[in-house]
């Protein structure tokens, strides 16, 4: 994978023995793209009354210097038919899908999609000891025109632990960062974008349809808590989304802005948990863990069930595909810096009301079991994601929608694609802010978010009524004896449904029934539906 495998010798003083004479231990360590693996031995040797020569320091050898018989510590060294034993056990280990942590193996850290930043780290890496130095990280980079002054501040941004050295986990999560700020100041500096912060926000209020004059109110609403200088909507082609093969991030730069979609375009959101959330979720789920959080696992499973559900979604309603969509948090939220990070987070409803449909791709065949997405497990479990299908629920609510356009995607226990239109439930104890986080500082924003909603779906009830649609006048309505938000409705249009009171949402339509249906009731506890088609 490109990374530099060495044998270590590292020799150490001991305090003088008993009898006064001076001792010395040596260690020896297989180190990986600058991380330990593991220490293969240990010896040592006692010396005169004299210095042995490493007193007071400690010394590493190269492997090719361990093995010489003439090196200082020789005897000590590993027998070089240990050396091929461990090399076969590190391609076993390799094989078997063993990673270092915080390396980016060829590209594996999404941090360093190409590698570049964990090459440039080995090569101010003079003394290859896993770590830079003050020295190293100005020496490398003063031939590149960088000042003393700020020298000195990078190596000070980058010591996050202030131990006096930049570990390669240091080295990309502060250079990461660095050129993602490059990039938005370059950005935000061509004429283009500063013109254009208007024409990305009429973008989102286009989406936003005709309705009533309140409902529109209530939608934009919606839109304007996107913070369109810190967080402004980026979305990626359907078509190069699929070609990247895998979930792109914030710093692969593949998105564009609402704005400069083509026309009638369609926005597919993704709400999703992620699969690689941390090192303990990652490994109980018996996934490799990578150095950092990562929405998909190795096998890009989750990239290859949005792909089937975009498609099999523009296939259902008619939508040009060469024209969709996606958004996605790992690459429409910026990763590296985070004060915009938390911006996108804070414009998260925004984002959802200017969607077409919001998808949640489940790779967990149990979705078959749910009726609502607020059951299904992890996802279900979440406060975020909860959040996200009840953005989706409450812009069904306000646009007068019979359902969400929320579409659960998995794959059966048999390998078959399924693709499903679901519900999101306003049960008390399924709401946002009673979900699990991640972080409990996001709870008050969460809360937030929540609150508005349940405001804005509440005042569209008073100012509309009950709201369904039927083909012609309700003629009957039933009151759900033990649920009392549920309620039946009958129409000589031969359907009967069942809906919410308080949003209209349909949750069953039983059609063919009949005309002329005059009345309808449930038994008493509410598990029949009884009706009268002939008056009589």
């Amino acid at each position: 994978e490109g990374l530099t495998l060495k044998l270590q010798t590292v020799v150490k003083d001991n305090a003088p023995s008993g009898d006064g004479k001076k001792t010395c231990s040596v260690k020896q360590r297989w180190v990986v793209g600058g991380k330990r693996v593991c220490w293969t031995g240990q010896g040592g040797h006692r010396g005169g009354n004299t210095e042995c020569g490493c007193a007071g320091k400690d010394r590493a050898f190269a492997a090719s210097e361990v093995a010489d018989s003439d090196a200082p510590h020789s005897r000590n060294a590993l027998p070089r038919h240990h050396e091929v034993e461990f090399l076969s056990s590190l391609k076993g280990m390799h094989d078997s899908g063993f990673r270092v942590p915080g390396v980016s193996g060829g590209g594996h850290d999404p941090r360093d999609p190409e590698g570049h930043l964990a090459h440039e780290f080995n090569m101010l890496d003079v003394n290859k000891d896993g770590v830079l130095s003050e020295d190293e990280l100005h020496q490398g980079l003063r031939d590149r025109n960088w000042e003393q002054d700020e020298l000195q501040e990078l190596f000070q941004e980058l010591d996050a632990n202030k131990d006096g050295e930049i570990s390669l986990d240091e080295y990309l999560n502060g250079m990461s960062g660095r050129n993602a700020v490059k990039w938005w100041t370059e950005l935000e500096s061509t004429h283009a974008w500063k013109t254009s912060k208007e024409a990305r926000y009429e973008a989102g209020l286009a989406r936003l349809g005709f309705n009533r004059t309140d409902n529109i109110k209530a939608l934009k609403e919606q839109w304007d808590s996107v913070n369109q200088d810190l967080a402004p909507m980026m979305v990626v082609p359907y078509d190069v989304f699929k070609r990247h093969g895998k979930l792109p991030r914030s710093s692969d730069r593949i998105t564009v802005p609402l704005n400069e979609m083509r026309e009638g375009g369609r926005v597919v959101f993704c709400s999703h948990n992620w699969m690689r959330g941390d090192e303990e979720q990652c490994r109980s789920n018996g996934h490799e863990w990578e150095g950092s959080a990562h929405p998909d696992d190795e096998k890009a499973t989750k990239h290859t069930l949005v792909c089937d559900s975009v498609e099999q979604l523009a296939k259902t309603k008619g939508w040009d595909l060469g024209s969709v969509y996606v958004w996605l948090d790992f690459c429409g939220i910026e990763q590296d810096i985070f004060e915009r990070k938390m911006a996108g987070v804070k414009s998260l409803r925004g984002y959802v009301a200017v969607c077409d449909a919001v998808l949640v791709p489940y790779p967990d065949p149990s979705a078959a079991d749910a009726l609502t997405v607020d059951v299904l497990k992890t996802y279900g479990e979440r406060g975020w994601t909860r959040l996200e299908a009840m953005v989706a629920y409450s812009m069904g609510v306000l646009r007068n929608l019979e359902t969400p356009d929320l579409w659960v995607a998995w794959k059966g226990e048999t390998g078959s694609f399924e693709l499903m239109q679901y519900d999101f439930s306003l049960n008390p104890e399924h709401l946002p802010d009673m979900g699990m986080l991640t972080s409990e500082m996001d709870r008050p924003a969460l809360k937030e978010h929540q609150e508005k909603l349940l405001a804005e779906m509440e005042a569209h009830v008073k100012r509309n009524g009950y709201v369904t649609q039927h083909g012609g006048a309700v003629k009957t309505v039933a009151c759900h004896p033990t649920i009392p938000e549920v309620l039946a409705s009958a129409c000589d249009d031969q359907v009967v449904k069942l809906v919410k009171r308080y949003t209209g949402m349909t949750l069953l339509k039983m059609e063919g029934v009949g005309t002329l249906i005059s009345f309808i009731a449930f038994n008493r506890r509410g598990f029949l539906l009884a009706g009268d088609k002939n008056q009589s």
